[in-house]
C-alpha cells in the first residue's frame, strides 16, 4: 500500500502532494475514533438495556398476572361444580386474599392444566366467607400472555437499541469532528506551512490539545526564524571574512635601515578592524590601523569605503593629518547615523628617521619603544572619528605629531580589542599586561616580536575565543 501511495504522489506531482497525507489522516484517523466511541458506547447501552428489559419483562409480567387475576375474579360468577370436572394436582398457595391450586380442568372430553383461582364472594357477620368465586385459568392462556409480553419487551429494546446506536454514532462524529478538523491542519503545518491557522476551537480536551499544537506551531516558526537569522547571520559572517581577508595588506617591498610589517587575528564574529601598510612617494611608508563600529557585511563594507578613501587620498597628501582630512570629507555625507571609523594613521619618512601620526578617534594610542634606555611611551594625538562631522569640527580638533625614531627604536599600532582578551574567568588581559609583553619583546626583530605578542594574548585567553579582531601594525628601526 505504502508503494502505491508513493507512486500515485509522483504520478499527481505537488498538488496531488500537498492533498494526500491532510486526506489520508484526517479520514482514516476520524472515523476509527468515531467508531470506536461509537461501539463502545453502543454496547454498553445495549447491555444496560437488554438487561433492564429482562428485569422489567419479570415485573411486568407479574404485576399483569397479578391483575389479570384480580380483574378476572372479581367480573366472574361461580363455576357449578355440576357442569365441570376438576382435579387438584399440587399443594395450594395463598396471594392475599386469593387462594390458588394448581389443578386440571375437564370438560367436553378435553383436559386443561392451570390453576384455580377461589376468592371470597361473600362474607357473614362475622367475617366468614359464605361463597367463595372460584376462576380456572389455563397455563395455555398464561403462556400466551407471556408470549405476548416477551415480544413486546423484545420488540421495544430492538428498537430502542438501533436508536442508541444511531444517536452514539452521530455523537461520536460530531464529538471526534474537532479533532479531524485539528488532524487536518497538523497535515497541512506538516508539509511546511507553519503559517497556517488552527480553526478547531472548543473546551475541555479538545482546546488544550488546540492550545499546545499552537504553542508548538508557535515555537516551531521561532525556531525556523532562528535558524533562518542564523543562516543569514553566517553567511554575513563569510562574505564579511572574505572581504577582510581580501583587505588585509599584503606586504611592502623590503625598506632599508627598517622592519616593517602587520599581523591580524580574528575574533569569532567577525568585526570590520584592519591593517594596511602604503608605499608612498619619496619612499615614505604608511601604516595605519582602523576599528569601525558594528559587525558582519556593514562593518566589512563600511571598512571596504574607508580604506579605498585613504589609499586613494594617502599618496597625494603631506602628512597623515592632511590624508585623514580628505578621507573624512569624502566618507561623512554618506555615512548613516551612528557608523564610524576610528584611524590611527603613522608615515614614516627613512630619511628623516621620523614618524609622523595622526589619529581620527582612535582610543589606543601609538607605543614608542626606546631602545636607549628600554622604556615604552604612549603617543597621543587628538582627533574624532571619521564620520561623525562632515568637517570644521573634525578639521579643528584633528592634530598630528611627530615620533622620532632612533636606531633599535619600534613603534606599535593596534586596535583596542588586544585590550579585551580574556580568560576563563572573564579576567581581561588589559593595557598592563598588552604594554608589559610589547616592552619585553619590541627589542627582539619584527618576526619575533609579533608571533610573541600574540602568543600572550593566546596564552592568556586559554582557549577562550576573542572578543574583539586583534590588529597589529610595526615599524622598527634596525640598530647601527
Amino acid at each position: 500500500m505504502n508503494a502505491e501511495r508513493r507512486t500515485g504522489r509522483e504520478m499527481h506531482g505537488r498538488e496531488g502532494d500537498r492533498r494526500r497525507p491532510r486526506a489520508e489522516v484526517a479520514t482514516d484517523t476520524g472515523k476509527s475514533l468515531a467508531t470506536r466511541f461509537a461501539l463502545t458506547v453502543s454496547v454498553a447501552v445495549g447491555v444496560v438495556m437488554i438487561l433492564g428489559a429482562l428485569l422489567l419483562y419479570s415485573l411486568v409480567k407479574q404485576a399483569t398476572i397479578r391483575e389479570f387475576e384480580s380483574a378476572g375474579l372479581t367480573a366472574a360468577r361461580p363455576v357449578p361444580r355440576s357442569n365441570v370436572s376438576f382435579k387438584e394436582i399440587g399443594a395450594a398457595y395463598q396471594n392475599g386474599e386469593t387462594i390458588v391450586q394448581p389443578a386440571e380442568y375437564v370438560t367436553d372430553g378435553r383436559t386443561y392444566r392451570g390453576q384455580i383461582f377461589r376468592h371470597p364472594k361473600l362474607r357473614n357477620t362475622r367475617g366468614e366467607v359464605i361463597e367463595w368465586t372460584e376462576v380456572f385459568l389455563s397455563d395455555q392462556h398464561t403462556s400466551n400472555l407471556q408470549t405476548i409480553l416477551l415480544s413486546l419487551f423484545v420488540g421495544v429494546t430492538l428498537v430502542l437499541v438501533f436508536v442508541a446506536v444511531v444517536v452514539a454514532f452521530q455523537a461520536a462524529q460530531r464529538g471526534v469532528a474537532p479533532l479531524k478538523g485539528l488532524i487536518e491542519d497538523i497535515g497541512i503545518i506538516s508539509h511546511g506551512r507553519l503559517d497556517h491557522p488552527i480553526h478547531v476551537r472548543g473546551g475541555g480536551e479538545v482546546g488544550l490539545l488546540t492550545r499546545a499544537v499552537d504553542r508548538m506551531i508557535k515555537g516551531l516558526r521561532e525556531a525556523r526564524e532562528a535558524e533562518r537569522n542564523l543562516e543569514r547571520r553566517e553567511h554575513d559572517l563569510k562574505i564579511a571574512a572574505e572581504v577582510r581577508e581580501s583587505l588585509l595588506a599584503k606586504g611592502l617591498p623590503p625598506v632599508p635601515g627598517y622592519e616593517v610589517a602587520g599581523a591580524y587575528r580574528a575574533a569569532e564574529e567577525t568585526g570590520g578592524d584592519l591593517y594596511d601598510l602604503l608605499e608612498l612617494p619619496g619612499g615614505r611608508i604608511g601604516l595605519l590601523v582602523a576599528e569601525v563600529s558594528g559587525k558582519g557585511v556593514t562593518a566589512a563594507l563600511l571598512m571596504t569605503m574607508t580604506r579605498t578613501c585613504l589609499r586613494a587620498e594617502a599618496p597625494r597628501a603631506e602628512g597623515p593629518k592632511a590624508a585623514l582630512i580628505a578621507a573624512n570629507r569624502s566618507l561623512a555625507p554618506d555615512m548613516r547615523r551612528g557608523l564610524f571609523v576610528s584611524v590611527l594613521y603613522a608615515v614614516l619618512d627613512p630619511a628623516e628617521g621620523a614618524l609622523h601620526v595622526a589619529s581620527a578617534g582612535h582610543k589606543v594610542p601609538l607605543l614608542r619603544y626606546a631602545a636607549a634606555g628600554g622604556a615604552l611611551r604612549a603617543v597621543h594625538s587628538e582627533g574624532i572619528a571619521l564620520g561623525f562631522d562632515p568637517g570644521p569640527v573634525f578639521e579643528r580638533t584633528i592634530a598630528q605629531v611627530e615620533v622620532p625614531l632612533s636606531p633599535g627604536d619600534r613603534v606599535l599600532l593596534l586596535t583596542s580589542g588586544a585590550f579585551l582578551v580574556r580568560n576563563a574567568e572573564g579576567a581581561e588581559i588589559g593595557e598592563k599586561g598588552v604594554y608589559s609583553a610589547v616592552k619585553r619583546e619590541a627589542a627582539h626583530p619584527t618576526d619575533a616580536f609579533l608571533p610573541v605578542v600574540l602568543q600572550t594574548l593566546e596564552a592568556h585567553a586559554g582557549g577562550t575565543p576573542f572578543p574583539a579582531d586583534i590588529v597589529l601594525a610595526t615599524a622598527r628601526r634596525l640598530p647601527s
